[in-house]
């Protein structure tokens, strides 16, 4: 941690503070001893001498976690409060500024400890700003901590992260997938200095050119699939089955790109597939997707979502019908 009380009671920064002899420092929280860190491979900080007994603060920051804090809160206006503890929530933020909980994540979280402090900064008015570290950049699959800290934006979904070492704010944007390649996506950074948000969130509003593959190969990779008894298709496909889905014979344009690919990926097949086997009406379609596809991402409406591949399946089934009869 980056903040200490001294002996009497005062907090102190560790980037500012000068050890004496024999003095001592203390948690805020549980107000147990801690010991002055200060070396070539972490930034100054504090750590218990025992954590037994403190709830408030995590132990083992990485050299990242701690150098990203310090970034941070010199980005953010000058009253940004480091470690700042919120008594009603019985949380910590890594950075409050206002009604803004800034949460910079550089290991592993698990989804129900995610929905826990998110909901609870939500519940009391804060708004979480979750940012991720190296190990949860975006790749070609999703991970649980990436998928958690995805949120809405007004021009798309988007992903924020801080690139220590190169002091730079990213925000991952235009979010694709491919059935080949995996998920696709685009980066812009800035400099953590200056005006905060401000050439990054022009540069993500610029369009991108959406995936596009042949229909008929993907149908094949999907029957290819479904053969060797691959354990993601299969499953889909057990609890698609007993709806009267069979996720290797929808007509072609099931198989087409569509939209939130990247959200959904092959479970999007189940979706259309539902719709193709009578499910017209949103709400009994909408449950029945619910219950068969899982959906990690905890900041992003999942409703809204589903609404809008709703609205694609009328559209493409109004223009190429309910069975193949052409080519697509």
């Amino acid at each position: 941690m980056l903040l200490a009380n001294d002996a009497q009671g005062q907090l102190v920064l560790a980037d500012r503070f000068q050890k004496k002899s024999g003095e001592k420092c203390f948690c805020p929280g549980c107000q147990g001893e801690v010991i002055f860190k200060c070396g070539p491979q972490k930034i100054p900080h504090f750590a218990h001498r025992s954590m037994q007994e403190c709830q408030h603060f995590s132990e083992g920051e990485t050299a990242e976690h701690l150098l990203g804090k310090h970034l941070l809160q010199q980005a953010l206006p000058e009253d940004t409060q480091l470690e700042a503890y919120l008594p009603e929530l019985a949380q910590r933020p890594d950075l409050l500024w206002c009604k803004l909980a800034v949460e910079f994540q550089c290991s592993t979280l698990s989804r129900t400890r995610f929905v826990e402090r998110t909901s609870n900064y939500l519940t009391h008015g804060y708004t979480p700003w979750w940012l991720v570290g190296q190990q949860f950049f975006p790749q070609k699959h999703w991970r649980q901590v990436t998928s958690c800290c995805l949120q809405e934006a007004p021009f798309g979904l988007v992903l924020w992260g801080v690139e220590v070492a190169q002091k730079k704010l990213l925000l991952f944007h235009s979010f694709d997938w491919h059935y080949q390649k995996g998920l696709l996506f685009e980066t812009s950074s800035q400099t953590l200095q200056g005006q905060l948000f401000g050439e990054i969130l022009s540069l993500a509003k610029v369009a991108s050119k959406p995936c596009s593959w042949s229909v008929s190969d993907y149908q094949l990779r999907i029957q290819e699939k479904l053969n060797r008894k691959e354990k993601g298709v299969l499953l889909l496909q057990a609890q698609s089955y007993l709806h009267g889905v069979n996720l290797g014979a929808l007509p072609l344009w099931g198989y087409a790109p569509g939209c939130h690919q990247a959200l959904l990926q092959e479970g999007l097949l189940v979706l259309r597939g539902l719709y193709l086997a009578g499910f017209r009406e949103f709400e009994s379609w909408y449950e029945r997707g619910c219950q068969i596809l899982d959906w990690p991402y905890f900041l992003v409406n999942r409703r809204r979502i589903y609404q809008e591949i709703f609205a694609e399946c009328i559209l493409l089934t109004e223009r190429f019908g309910s069975e193949e009869t052409r080519k697509f």
